[in-house]
């Protein structure tokens, strides 16, 4: 474990097969501090693989699903644009868009980068966290439908007001 890590949950890797989500989150997934990165309104971190490709290029390195800290890696969805009470509709499963990640000093611990926190939040790709509506299960190839429902600031804007741009 990277100095400065702690105790943290922040590894993630991707599974095979479907994956039950429930209320506090997806099974099997552990969240070391759940006042901070869990509980109802913070149960599923979803992440764009297209923001994964995007810090790859910008850290010269590959950095692979599960590796920001989300268990839900999605593909074509502009997740930084979603408001607050948008839906995830996943089929079985229904996710409701609570907040951006807040990211933290395990992240840059993790990437290895003093100031990427800040740098994080400056690139305004930081991911949403998603309370569940509707538990199921999902696996990967799973179609994801947005349900536009949130009228407020988009997570994108949200973050820009706390960190700017970089």
């Amino acid at each position: 474990m990277p100095r400065g890590m702690g105790r943290s949950a922040i590894d993630k890797r991707p599974v095979a097969g479907p994956v039950a989500i429930g209320t506090l989150g997806l099974a099997g997934d552990e969240q070391a501090e759940r006042h901070i990165h869990g509980g109802p309104d913070k149960a599923v971190y979803a992440y764009a693989a297209e923001d994964l490709a995007w810090w790859s290029a910008q850290l010269n390195r590959v950095i692979d699903a599960g590796f920001i800290g989300e268990n839900l890696t999605t593909q074509g969805l502009d997740l930084n644009g979603l408001r607050a009470g948008d839906e995830l509709d996943c089929g079985a499963v229904l996710l409701r868009v609570t907040e951006p990640r807040d990211p933290c000093a395990k992240l840059a611990a993790r990437i290895g980068e003093r100031g990427f926190v800040k740098r994080f939040g400056q690139a305004q790709r930081t991911g949403t966290y998603c309370a569940v509506t509707r538990s199921g299960s999902v696996q990967r190839g799973d179609a994801i439908g947005v349900v536009r429902a949130g009228t407020g600031p988009s997570i994108r804007e949200i973050v820009a007001a706390k960190y700017g741009s970089g």
